[in-house]
């Protein structure tokens, strides 16, 4: 027998009364069932449960039970639901013949109306979206991005050399030819015309018309006090 065991053995039998009443309780047992009641004792105050050996079932460990609701508690508060996708107006992009400013998808995105600036071919866009130079409308093939959130407004190309091809957003444009300059930088369209036209910007195409190909003209900046005017 191990010895740790022989030792818990012999202190459990020290601990159950004088030697007399210890022969008296195991007298009418056999020596298997001396065994049995020795081991179950020991058993017994090993755990420190106080439940007798095989008399029924133990209470629930709460501790172990509230630890593991907490975990969850935290694992589900780490681990949010996601979120669903906002939606999107089906008609975003596509072709729209109503007039320049009505909202495509009402319901869904009140900034995304119909327009095209300049530019007959309106389609359903956000004009408060970031520009880009590839909407540009005076190029070869015209542009119809919107911006400024005016459905009215259009993107041109900047020359000055301090925001050289950076997109500007632009209510109205004045060729070379009308006001009498080909510009190279914003100062040269400011000191022309009627000060309002202030950007130099590039242009290709069919936007300045004349018996030479221009390529450029000085733009009105959106949101300035005079646009929509003649």
């Amino acid at each position: 027998m191990d010895p740790n065991r022989f030792d818990t053995v012999t202190r459990s039998l020290a601990g159950t009364g004088t030697r007399r009443a210890l022969l008296h309780r195991l007298t009418p047992l056999p020596v298997a069932g001396i065994l049995t009641f020795l081991l179950g004792q020991e058993t017994t105050e090993a755990d420190g449960s106080g439940a007798i050996v095989g008399g029924g079932r133990r209470k629930p460990n709460r501790h172990r039970n509230h630890h593991r609701r907490e975990h969850h508690k935290r694992k589900h508060h780490n681990n949010p639901e996601p979120m669903p996708p906002e939606p999107i107006c089906p008609g975003l992009g596509l072709a729209c013949s109503t007039p320049l400013g009505t909202e495509c998808c009402p319901d869904i995105d009140p900034n995304v109306v119909c327009a095209g600036g300049p530019n007959p071919a309106t389609v359903c866009q956000d004009c408060t979206a970031p520009m880009t130079a590839a909407g540009a409308f005076c190029q070869d093939s015209p542009g119809n991005q919107c911006c400024g959130g005016n459905p009215m407004c259009f993107v041109g190309v900047r020359v000055d050399p301090a925001h050289q091809g950076q997109p500007v957003c632009l209510c109205d444009g004045s060729c070379s030819s009308k006001i009498g300059v080909v510009c190279e930088k914003d100062a040269q369209c400011a000191a022309a015309g009627d000060k309002t036209f202030t950007i130099c910007v590039k242009t290709e195409g069919a936007c300045c018309e004349g018996e030479t190909r221009e390529t450029r003209y000085c733009g009105k900046p959106c949101g300035a006090a005079t646009c929509g005017e003649e």
